[in-house]
């Protein structure tokens, strides 16, 4: 047993009890260091203020499907968690922002978290729902796999998952040689969770190449459609998105 001074047993009995179930901390592909590292943009949901929608289509977003009508997927804004997204029945909405140009992306930062999951979402077995998803897309549009879907870049999908799924790069039953969706974290209710991934590690690995294009858009995406109690609750804090650390593998465009 390791023993302590009664002042820092007493430090670290404050921390188990009252900071550690408020924090959950994911570093997906580790071994990325800190430092040395330029903010490429940084998008911070807390000035978002009483009119979410609006402050999403002042900073270059899109709404579409269900996102755009507040009687399915209700946006709000609080300085303390940043877009609170709130749905009460099965929907499917999305706000892209698709005006970037990016080059040499190395990592995305995202704070959020998950008030209430959708009852019945598993993507481990098939049912692909989640209350709240960060996209980012490479590159220009390509052919979507199926005639009825829209063409749209490659693209890695990010989000929270409450019953295992982990750090498994999923392949979609859309999109199968253009798209990945990753749970960062196994983060259970009102916890907030900072999730860092390399991202061009990520890219390189999971569509087995070299080449790494610029990052053209970011995506917010909600979807419980076809679920019986498609009801789910979630926030987004802030995304950050950083360039290459120097000496880091460079991305190449073509």
């Amino acid at each position: 047993m390791l023993l302590l001074p009664d002042r820092r047993k007493f430090r670290c009995f404050l921390f188990v009890l009252f900071l550690y179930p408020l924090l959950s901390v994911t570093f997906a592909f580790a071994g990325y260091p800190a430092g040395n590292e330029t903010v490429l943009l940084s998008l911070d949901f807390t000035t978002t203020g009483p009119d979410a929608r609006q402050w999403l289509k002042r900073h270059g977003f899109i709404l579409k499907k269900d996102m755009a009508n507040d009687r399915f997927i209700r946006l709000a804004g609080s300085k303390d968690r940043g877009l609170l997204i709130s749905v009460n029945q099965s929907a499917f909405g999305l706000a892209v922002r698709r005006v970037l140009d990016l080059y040499d992306v190395g990592r995305v930062e995202v704070q959020w978290g998950v008030t209430r999951y959708p009852q019945g979402a598993d993507w481990r077995r098939g049912v692909h729902r989640e209350p709240l998803m960060v996209t980012l897309f490479f590159g220009p549009k390509v052919a979507a796999d199926h005639f009825y879907l829209p063409d749209s870049p490659f693209f890695i999908g990010l989000f929270l998952c409450k019953d295992g799924g982990r750090s498994i790069p999923f392949i979609g039953k859309s999109y199968r040689q253009t798209g990945r969706y990753y749970c960062c974290d196994d983060a259970g209710a009102n916890l907030l969770s900072t999730s860092t991934v390399n991202i061009a590690a990520a890219y390189r690995k999971w569509f087995a190449t070299d080449v790494v294009p610029p990052l053209t858009g970011i995506g917010i995406e909600v979807d419980t459609s076809d679920l019986a109690d498609g009801s789910a609750r979630a926030w987004l804090k802030k995304i950050v998105l950083y360039k290459r650390i120097q000496g880091g593998k460079k991305n190449v465009h073509r």
